[in-house]
């Protein structure tokens, strides 16, 4: 995959395009191979570059299956902008080739105002708004025509809101 294709660099040019890629390191999973695991900290952001990738939640001793997302993707971005533990663990379906950026490389980057990383972050954040909204609109969709709210689907939604997991 040309890494203009991905939609948050397709807008740097060429040395900031250049420069970003020289802080990642390229990185191969092989398929049942995790990337993330839930609850343990990674550290790092995952650009998928090729391969899929099932995302999982792990609860009461049931593993439910999130969602399937296919490269190219970002996850690791909600632990990178919160500090929080992964919520949900990333799994390799297929082969899976990524480009990985460290944390802290990131923050480091973001403060002195590295144009490609605040193109990366921006993107990010863009990502991040259309899932709240998508998330918004189904609660009112759950919500419509019903005085009571469904306690067991308010609890498998609630479970999902806090396992989203990236694009």
């Amino acid at each position: 995959m040309d890494m203009r294709d991905f939609p948050p660099l397709a807008h740097l040019d060429d040395g900031q395009l250049a420069d970003l890629l020289r802080a990642s390191e390229p990185a191969v999973f092989a398929a049942g191979e995790a990337l993330i695991e839930q609850g343990s900290a990674s550290g790092r952001l995952f650009l998928i570059v090729t391969g899929c990738v099932s995302v999982v939640i792990r609860r009461n001793g049931d593993t439910g299956e999130l969602a399937k997302i296919e490269a190219p993707a970002i996850l690791g971005e909600v632990e990178l902008l919160t500090g929080n533990l992964p919520s949900a663990s990333a799994m390799a379906v297929t082969q899976v080739e990524v480009r990985i950026l460290d944390d802290e490389d990131l923050r480091r980057r973001m403060k002195a105002g590295d144009p490609a990383t605040l193109q990366l972050v921006a993107s990010i954040a863009a990502a991040l708004a259309h899932r709240l909204a998508a998330m918004n609109h189904r609660i009112a969709e759950m919500l419509k025509g019903t005085t009571q709210p469904r306690e067991a689907d308010l609890e498998a939604f609630k479970a999902k809101v806090f396992g989203e997991w990236t694009f």
